[in-house]
């Protein structure tokens, strides 16, 4: 039998995990009256202006952002590629993991007691960590070093590969991950994509080599594709110096920058359905979205939280105040300079399943068919705009949000920038998003549970094809 379902992490990923006190009114009456308990409304906007990154380039071609923050007890410091994510051929899936795992922990052995941590999806690779300002310097020292020399040893590469092994072979446990795996596959026709939990193919990190990966590492880390974001309180001229002098030998590379991949187009609306003799289903929607930079990408963020991205949007009112089936759907949009990808999920007893599909997707088209209002709108914005700041709240989160900034072309005052864009969306850019992206009767669905007791192949037939699939756990 399957894990139930926890959608508590994606909940958090979209910023709506921070606590609200007191009841108030939904924004959104429904047939039954207000909801028993609801966040109240965000307070108003603050003005104050956010704080703007220092961002200058090496001789070599490398950039630096430098954010400021005194009094701060620790200072992040993290080295990303545009290079070193996952968004090459299917022969190489998992190899800018392996390669970007194998250097953080080759840095890693040049510290004492300080784990490098590595992080890697579809738009880049990154290594780095969070210290105490005294132990910068061994820091930088080390990621320099394991970068420059690309070389980490066999035992290191093996290392790597093995806890990657191990993580996806637990991935592949879930039936969730492996229905959110399938999903990928689907709308992508590549399952290695975006928030696929599969980042790798088994046979190609078992056969590949160290040699390999010690190539992919030069490959994929040239100065000109990277960035070094740090965020403390250290003075710039001590920052400046020691970033000089441990990345002086860090030359150009030859490489080759990802290119952007034309998206596929729909394909026909099919119902997968994992049977793993759970007592609990989930049900996951998933579907294109629009990309980094093509424009719509704040508006259709908006659209996200209005749709099930917050304690009080449209679909968990409707399944949790309307229907009682679940406490709440969850939905999520991720997006890259490659793709972007809009997710709905929702977990209730298997005996619901049925039902509570045809509310989420009669929902959505509601939503879709409007009207949206202005007071809902002002909600999410809050809620967007409150998701920023709290990234000011630590080094940490600050120096991820300003990596994520640099690879997306964003400016170094990356926190006023959003702040405006979020403010400038109108109810009508939220319905024009809903219209031209959101097509509710197109959706594939992927659904796990006790198929005998959905019984997919005599109930949901309407959706469109259904693929009965049996789920191993072993």
């Amino acid at each position: 039998m399957t894990r139930p379902l926890v959608w508590a992490g994606l909940f958090v990923a979209l910023g709506c995990g921070s606590t609200l006190p007191g009841p108030t009114e939904p924004l959104v009456p429904t047939p039954r009256g207000s909801i028993p308990s609801s966040p109240p409304p965000v307070g108003p906007p603050t003005d104050a202006a956010l704080p703007v990154a220092r961002e200058y380039r090496l001789p070599s071609g490398m950039t630096v952002r430098y954010l400021r923050r005194e009094g701060a007890d620790v200072v992040a410091a993290y080295l990303a590629s545009t290079r070193g994510g996952e968004v090459y051929p299917a022969r190489e899936a998992g190899l800018g993991r392996l390669a970007t795992g194998s250097l953080a922990l080759t840095a890693t052995n040049l510290l004492d007691g300080t784990p490098v941590e590595s992080h890697v999806d579809n738009e880049l690779g990154m290594v780095g960590a969070t210290v105490r300002p005294r132990d910068l310097d061994e820091l930088l020292a080390a990621m320099a070093r394991a970068v420059i020399e690309a070389n980490p040893s066999d035992e290191i590469v093996q290392h790597a590969r093995v806890a990657q092994l191990n993580a996806m072979r637990d991935a592949m446990h879930s039936s969730t991950s492996t229905a959110l795996a399938a999903a990928m596959a689907h709308v992508y026709r590549y399952p290695h994509h975006l928030m696929a939990p599969l980042h790798g193919d088994l046979n190609v990190l078992a056969d590949t080599t160290a040699a390999r990966v010690r190539e992919a590492i030069a490959e994929r880390w040239s100065p000109e594709a990277c960035v070094l974001v740090i965020v403390g309180d250290v003075e710039d001229a001590a920052l400046d110096s020691l970033v000089s002098y441990y990345f002086r030998e860090f030359e150009t590379r030859e490489g080759t920058d990802p290119g952007v991949p034309v998206p596929p187009t729909r394909q026909p609306r099919t119902v997968h359905a994992f049977h793993d003799g759970s007592d609990t289903a989930s049900i996951i929607l998933v579907d294109m979205a629009p990309r980094t930079n093509d424009g719509d990408e704040i508006p259709f963020e908006a659209l996200s939280y209005l749709t099930a991205g917050h304690f009080s949007s449209r679909l968990n009112q409707l399944l949790r105040t309307e229907h009682t089936l679940t406490y709440g759907a969850h939905s999520t949009y991720e997006r890259s300079r490659l793709a972007g990808t809009f997710l709905l999920a929702v977990a209730v007893p298997a005996d619901d399943a049925n039902q509570a599909l045809g509310v989420l997707l009669t929902g959505l088209q509601q939503v879709v068919d409007g009207p949206i209002a202005g007071a809902e709108i002002a909600r999410v914005k809050r809620l967007m705009e409150s998701r920023v700041r709290s990234a000011l709240d630590g080094p940490r989160p600050a120096a991820m949000a300003l990596v994520r900034g640099w690879v997306r072309d964003e400016p170094a005052d990356h926190f006023n920038t959003q702040v405006a864009a979020i403010r400038s969306v109108t109810v009508a850019d939220v319905e024009r998003v809903a219209a031209e992206w959101v097509h509710a009767n197109e959706m594939s669905i992927f659904m796990t549970g006790d198929m005998n007791e959905i019984r997919p192949e005599e109930r949901l037939t309407g959706y469109g094809e259904v693929r009965l699939l049996q789920f191993r756990d072993d």
